[in-house]
């Protein structure tokens, strides 16, 4: 087997391209077109169009209210996944027959009942995958399922379909599995859910790719497979709180230079930082996952309403990891924990023009030391937590940062509800958080044989 360096997905060269569907209106909506995860409760079909219709609600759990729209009757020849069992017998009963509730996508992004119906021609057929309703709300006594994101349905065929809004496409070049090897690996691979050092993932990832070689050397099979093992990290990483964790009033001092005060949040969670990504020999599909370490974010902001979800304000702040080893994070015996980060990684948040913005040009930043600092948060007697690190200058402090906890509220936590309101993403690579990207410097995946 060999670690390759690779963050998750394909081993070709990949671009984003990106796609207008309508190019009469402008896109209200952009996302990314990726094959669906084969976890979850979700059920995948193998289905085609009938030219049979029948009145349905749509699911007011997926849309603000329930209303009433056409739905089309779907031959169903097979299916997996959630609920797959009591499914079979409803489709038994029916006579092969289900119903399709279809979604387009609205303004927001959020799902949206197609008021026609969104309905397939007579005769398309493919791989469908649909959330399927508890058995008292089957229409007809025929199973029923609502379709999201409908007009990439069925796959293959309209994995590039035109949704009328702006669509990030992965192009690759790798040939695509037809609607049967899709729905074969599905069936192999498919669980409801994971744990954080589940045994059965990588077992089962071989022996689909032992028994489908071909599929396995077609795309999707690397990013659903990737796609399970990073399930698993996020598993880990929602296990482990973040010791002594808020919302800070922090201190960036240059001596003998400037200083100035801002706000930083931490996560609520980590995210992986450093992963040993192990690939099958023979088809280059991920088989296991290794995250080596972890990076707790903080975020930075001028004033301390940059942070609420409901301000109109950008932040411009970039993130700033804080990267431990391991999880989970735990304080030594003084209450205090550490780990490694790029101090000058603040600077890009000072007011512009300012004599501490001038450190933040690329020929002064080569002037710090290259390695990161240790950044230690530590809980006092006296109960204030606080936090500090320190970039060296040759051989004296360049800059010094000093964080005290204000509130115990984390990044994507409202305040003054305290409960999450939405979910962070870094949504970048992990290197891009340090000044410079070294070889062996944070985000880096090694290449070697294990």
């Amino acid at each position: 087997m060999t670690r390759l360096c690779s963050l998750f997905i394909a081993t070709v060269a990949v671009a984003i391209t990106w796609r207008v569907a309508d190019g009469a209106r402008a896109p209200a909506c952009t996302y990314e077109f990726r094959y669906p995860a084969a976890l979850g409760r979700q059920t995948f079909l193998i289905a085609t169009a009938t030219a049979t219709s029948v009145a349905a609600r749509s699911d007011s759990t997926l849309e603000f209210g329930a209303r009433s729209v056409p739905a089309q009757v779907m031959a169903v020849d097979d299916v997996a996944g959630y609920q797959s069992e009591p499914i079979r017998g409803g489709l038994r009963s029916s006579g092969g027959r289900a119903v399709f509730v279809r979604y387009e996508i609205s303004m927001s992004c959020s799902p949206l009942s197609a008021r026609d119906g969104g309905f397939d021609s007579v005769g398309v057929s493919g791989l469908f995958v649909g959330h399927p309703r508890p058995a008292d709300r089957w229409i007809d006594g025929m199973p029923t399922f609502d379709i999201v994101r409908a007009r990439h349905y069925p796959l293959p065929q309209r994995s590039t379909g035109p949704s009328g809004h702006l669509v990030i496409q992965f192009v690759d070049s790798t040939p695509t599995m037809s609607a049967s090897e899709l729905f074969t690996m599905y069936r192999a691979l498919w669980a409801e859910s994971v744990t954080a050092h589940d045994a059965s993932v990588e077992p089962r990832i071989r022996r689909w790719l032992r028994s489908n070689p071909v599929a396995a050397g077609k795309q999707p099979a690397g990013q659903v497979a990737s796609d399970m093992l990073s399930a698993m990290t996020d598993a880990l990483t929602a296990q482990h709180t973040i010791p002594f964790g808020g919302t800070f009033i922090v201190t960036i001092s240059a001596p003998g230079i400037d200083s100035i005060v801002m706000y930083a949040r931490t996560t609520p969670r980590t995210r992986p930082w450093m992963s040993d990504l192990v690939r099958d020999s023979l088809t280059g599909v991920p088989v296991a996952l290794v995250t080596r370490s972890f990076a707790i974010d903080l975020t930075t902001a001028p004033m301390l309403d940059g942070f609420e979800p409901a301000s109109i304000q950008i932040n411009p702040c970039p993130p700033i990891a804080v990267v431990v080893a391991a999880l989970p994070i735990a304080p030594d015996a003084d209450s205090t924990w550490t780990g490694e980060s790029y101090p000058t990684s603040f600077l890009y948040c000072v007011p512009a023009g300012s004599a501490l913005a001038a450190l933040a040009q690329p020929h002064v930043q080569r002037t710090f030391s290259h390695e990161p600092a240790t950044m230690t948060f530590r809980r006092h007697p006296d109960g204030r937590v606080t936090f500090t690190a320190t970039a060296m200058r040759g051989t004296s402090p360049g800059l010094v940062i000093r964080g005290e906890r204000v509130s115990t509220a984390t990044y994507g936590v409202s305040q003054s509800q305290g409960h999450v309101v939405s979910r962070y993403s870094a949504g970048y690579d992990g290197g891009l958080a340090s000044p410079e990207r070294h070889r062996d410097g944070p985000g880096y995946i090694p290449n070697h044989d294990r």
